[in-house]
């Protein structure tokens, strides 16, 4: 998927809106609508995301296209998100065991060790 990024980041690369010959060619002689089977989005860039963008370019190679940077971080953003739902279920899950008494944790020998560390 490819997304359209007008921020300070894209405008450092020469991207964003340009004017367009009648060819349908840009000013600078690209063209405009790039062939794609994937739809395009648009992502405003408000100045999170442009230094969320900076600080990703650092790891990325300094001349990535910031399209290409917001696409990654979303990608790995959305994995991050499952990852972050799938330990709170299992830290749900373990609470629960605790409370029924199904966790295998020995309580009292819990309570006795904190009662004398402090």
């Amino acid at each position: 998927m490819a997304i359209d990024v007008l921020c300070a980041a894209s405008a450092r690369e020469g991207a964003g809106r340009e004017r367009h010959r009648s060819d349908g060619a840009s000013a600078n002689g690209h063209t405009y609508d790039v062939t794609s089977r994937h739809r395009r989005i648009q992502v405003p860039c408000d100045p999170e995301l442009d230094r969320a963008i900076a600080r990703a370019r650092r790891v990325f190679k300094p001349d990535a296209a910031s399209s290409e940077i917001v696409h990654a971080l979303a990608v790995r953003g959305a994995q991050a998100l499952e990852q972050d739902r799938e330990a709170e279920e299992h830290a749900r899950a373990f609470l629960i065991s605790v409370a029924e008494g199904a966790s295998g944790l020995d309580l009292e020998r819990l309570r006795d060790v904190r009662d004398r560390a402090w």
